[in-house]
This record gives C-alpha cells, sequence and structure tokens, in this order.
C-alpha cells in the first residue's frame, strides 16, 4: 500500500518543485537581465560621457592651433623682447665701461690742470715776488743813500742852524686839516688886516684834500666850515675856514679863516724872480701833519725839477713824506723860504699799493704865485705888508671853471 504511494508525492514533490524551479531560473534571468541592463546605463553613460569629452577634444583640437600660433607669436616676442634686453644691457655695460673711462680721463686731465695751474700761479707768484724782493732791496738801497746824504747835510748844517727861527718859521705856520676820516696840511700864508680893516687869515693847501673832507661831509659840509688846527703855543687852536679860491688842475685852494684871530707866524714866500736857486741837491725841509699828527719836519733834498703830470711841472723832493703831507710847506733849509706846497706821492703797485717817501711831488712856488695872482691875493707873494681884499661872494671863490 505504501508503495504505490511513493510516486504520487514523488510526482506532487515534482509538481510543487518545478514552480518553483521555474520562479527561481525566471528570478535569477531577472536579476541578471537588470545588472545587464545597469551594465548596459553605466556602458551607454560612458559612451555619453566619451562622446562629450571626444567633442571637448574636437573642440580643444580646433582651438590649439589658434593658441599655437598665439603662444608662438608670444614666444616669438619674449625672444625678440630678450634679445633686445640682452643687447640693451650690452649697449649699458658699454656705456658704464666708457663713462668709467671717461670719468678716468677727465679725474687725470682735472688733476693735470689743477697741477699745471697751481705751478703756473706759483711760478707767478715767485717771480712777482722775486720783483718786489729786488725792487725791496733796490728801495732800501736807494733810501740809505738818500739817509747818509740827508744826514751828511744835517750834519753840515747842525752848527748854523737857529732853532727857534725855524720853529717860528717853518714849523708853526703849518695848519693841520680834518675831516671825518681825511687829515691833511695847509700853510698859513697871510694873518693881517683887509681892505675893510677886518682881520683876514689866509691858508694855502692841496684842492684834493679839502675835495675828500667836503665829500665826507654831505650835503652843506661847505657851509659849516673846514675843521683846522692852528699852532699858535704848544696847544693846537681849532679854526674853521672857508674855500676862496681853487685850481683844480694844479692841486691848489686857498682858504680864509672866519676867526679874527692874529697868527704872526706865517710863511714867508721865495720870490719868482730868485726861482732859478732851487735846483738838484738843494736842501729843503718838507712840513706838514702826516697820518694826522701834529706838523712834522723832514729833512731832504730837491730829487728832480722836471716831473709833468697832465701838463703842469711838479718838484720832486726826497724828504720822507706820508698821507697827511698832502698841502703841507717845502721850505729851503738855508732860508727858511717856502718854495712849493706838497701835493702827491709816488706808490708801487696795484691792490695794496706801496708808498715810496721818498719820492714826493710838490706845486712849485712859480705855480702858486700865479694862482695867487690870478685870483687877486698877489699881495701873498709880494709882501706881508700889503693890504688882503675884502670879503668875496660865494661866485667870486674862482677854481678853473669849477666851484668847490
Amino acid at each position: 500500500m505504501l508503495r504505490p504511494a511513493i510516486p504520487v508525492v514523488g510526482c506532487l514533490a515534482l509538481a510543487v518543485s518545478v514552480p518553483l524551479m521555474h520562479e527561481w531560473t525566471l528570478s535569477k534571468a531577472r536579476r541578471q537581465r537588470i545588472a545587464e541592463e545597469s551594465q548596459i546605463a553605466s556602458l551607454r553613460q560612458q559612451l555619453a560621457d566619451a562622446r562629450t569629452a571626444l567633442a571637448e577634444l574636437r573642440k580643444l583640437n580646433d582651438v590649439t592651433p589658434i593658441h599655437d600660433q598665439r603662444l608662438q607669436k608670444v614666444e616669438s616676442t619674449l625672444s625678440t623682447a630678450g634679445t633686445q634686453l640682452a643687447s640693451f644691457d650690452s649697449r649699458i655695460q658699454q656705456s658704464l665701461k666708457a663713462l668709467d673711462a671717461l670719468e678716468q680721463k677727465t679725474s687725470a686731465l682735472a688733476r693735470n690742470a689743477s697741477e699745471g695751474a697751481l705751478r703756473e700761479t706759483t711760478k707767478v707768484v715767485e717771480n712777482v715776488r722775486s720783483s718786489l724782493q729786488r725792487d725791496l732791496v733796490q728801495t732800501e738801497s736807494k733810501l740809505r743813500d738818500e739817509l747818509k746824504r740827508i744826514e751828511s747835510i744835517e750834519v753840515a748844517s747842525k752848527e748854523t742852524r737857529d732853532l727857534a727861527a725855524m720853529d717860528a718859521q717853518i714849523l708853526r705856520p703849518i695848519v693841520q686839516l680834518n675831516g671825518e676820516d681825511t687829515v691833511g696840511s695847509g700853510v698859513l700864508v697871510y694873518s693881517g688886516k683887509d681892505t675893510s680893516g677886518k682881520q683876514t687869515t689866509l691858508v694855502l693847501s692841496s684842492y684834493h684834500v679839502v675835495r675828500n673832507i667836503l665829500a665826507e661831509g654831505g650835503e652843506g659840509a661847505a657851509a659849516k666850515g673846514i675843521k683846522l688846527n692852528v699852532y699858535r703855543s704848544e696847544a693846537p687852536t681849532p679854526e674853521l675856514a672857508d674855500v676862496v679860491a681853487v685850481a683844480e688842475d694844479i692841486d691848489l685852494v686857498l682858504l680864509k679863516l672866519r676867526g679874527e684871530a692874529i697868527y704872526p707866524n706865517v710863511a714867508k714866500m721865495l720870490p719868482p724872480e730868485r726861482l732859478g736857486e732851487v735846483k738838484v741837491f738843494t736842501p729843503i725841509y718838507a712840513v706838514g701833519c702826516p697820518l694826522g699828527n701834529d706838523p712834522i719836519p723832514t729833512l731832504g733834498e730837491i730829487a728832480s725839477t722836471r716831473n709833468v703830470i697832465a701838463g703842469h711841472n711838479y718838484w720832486m723832493l726826497n724828504a720822507p713824506t706820508y698821507f697827511g703831507n698832502s698841502g703841507g710847506g717845502v721850505f729851503l733849509s738855508r732860508t727858511h723860504e717856502m718854495i712849493g706846497i706838497f701835493s702827491k706821492i709816488y706808490t708801487h703797485g696795484a691792490g695794496r699799493p706801496t708808498v715810496i717817501p721818498h719820492m714826493g711831488l710838490a706845486t712849485p712856488i712859480e705855480t702858486v704865485a700865479s694862482f695867487l695872482r690870478a685870483r687877486g691875493y698877489g699881495f701873498v707873494v709880494d709882501g706881508a705888508t700889503a693890504k688882503a681884499p675884502g670879503p668875496k661872494s660865494a661866485s667870486e671863490a674862482s677854481t678853473s671853471g669849477k666851484k668847490l
């Protein structure tokens, strides 16, 4: 009984298992198909991505030549710029080398020029120094000779000199003229009554001294008067004076004191007719107020009687003189007569000239006499007993075509 049941059960089991197998197989196939579809979708996506990438690559491939061309141009430009930069750098280096060479050459030339200029300047200075030393030696030698000669004259005349007379006749007639910075000298040539009975005192001096004093005083200086010191005694007497006559071309001026004091010590002039007595080697005294001092006499000789300056003759004397002697008197050592007015002094060199004290120039008595006579003061030359003219107006104070 049992045996027939076995096939039925087997058939039933088979009947049940067949569908199950079929379903399992079908499920497996579905899974495989899904997997395959997934793979196919993935492949399709990969294919689409590849196509996109291919399109991009095609685009890049189309653009690449343009970029290549631009890149080539940029590279070419960079190459050209690099070449130019190298050339420019090379030129700069050459210029710097040339500049260094030029600076070295310029420095060498400058050093050579400086050394050459210094050598030339030193040579000139040495030549000038040598010349000045030679001149100084010659001047000192001449001065020593002149001093020896003067000493011999002084020794020879000492025993016969009347010192009191010399003081009265060649020292006391000298006056001092004073400005702000200018100092000079003058000579009392007359002190007596004028035609109106008024006391009149006249002083001769150099025109340039009075001109400088008035210039320093500024406007109205003439109205204030020229300041004088008169040496009647040991203490100087201050006075004021006015200009009454001028001769600029021969450097002469005549002043009149404002005061009415009597001054007995006036210079006695050598009469022009005795002019021939004055020769080279004639002993003389130059008396003035050098550098603002009280009157000082210095002994010397007439060194020359012919020295023409601007058409007028001057006498040279070797008696030592200096700035401030201008306007002072020159007197014969023997008779004490005035033979001229000291006018100028020689100097040597430019810039800071050296004064040559034994080379002074004086306006001769002949010129002085002509000046006084032409302006109505001939009595000063002819003798102190004559009467001075009365006061003159300003327009009558004659100059050489000018007023002072």
